[in-house]
């Protein structure tokens, strides 16, 4: 992939995690529309983590780069079951929303730290590794759970 195809794709990952976490400032899960619209979003953002370019990690450690916060979610947590290997049928185990939701705002952030330092290939590099090691796996249970709150909330 060219360098301009390759910057073209880490912008557009760069826009959607931001309109992600913006999604989860105003989190509240007993609007249906804030809900779907999460959904909407974060399916987009597995979409754009897919296409992020395949580079090196240059830096030892940006753990450092990232400012930790508490979110301010308003609401229950909603635990719900998953299957961490969906090759093995005895793989059930229990999550929360709220854990999985802050798991991926700050992997997310971690790399928004690197990305608004100068630094995107570095950003792309930590994106697509947490993604496939951690958080893409949380986005896969986080989408169906908020699909089955908006059903459950639709009058179909």
């Amino acid at each position: 992939m060219r360098r301009r195809h390759r910057m073209q794709s880490i912008r557009r990952f760069y826009n959607q995690a931001k309109t992600c976490l913006r999604c989860l400032e105003r989190l509240d899960m007993n609007h249906l529309e804030n809900i779907k619209e999460l959904n909407a979003n974060l399916a987009r953002l597995y979409a754009d983590a897919l296409e992020l370019p395949d580079v090196p990690v240059h830096r030892q450690s940006t753990e450092d780069d990232v400012i930790r916060h508490e979110n301010s979610w308003n609401f229950s947590d909603q635990y719900f079951w998953v299957v961490m290997n969906p090759l093995d049928k005895t793989s059930f185990c229990q999550s929360s929303l709220k854990d999985a939701l802050h798991d991926i705002e700050h992997d997310l952030e971690h790399g928004l730290a690197l990305y608004e330092s100068g630094e995107p290939f570095e950003a792309a590099a930590v994106w697509r590794t947490s993604f496939f090691l951690h958080w893409g796996a949380h986005l896969l249970e986080v989408i169906p759970l908020l699909h089955t709150l908006v059903k459950e909330k639709m009058e179909i």
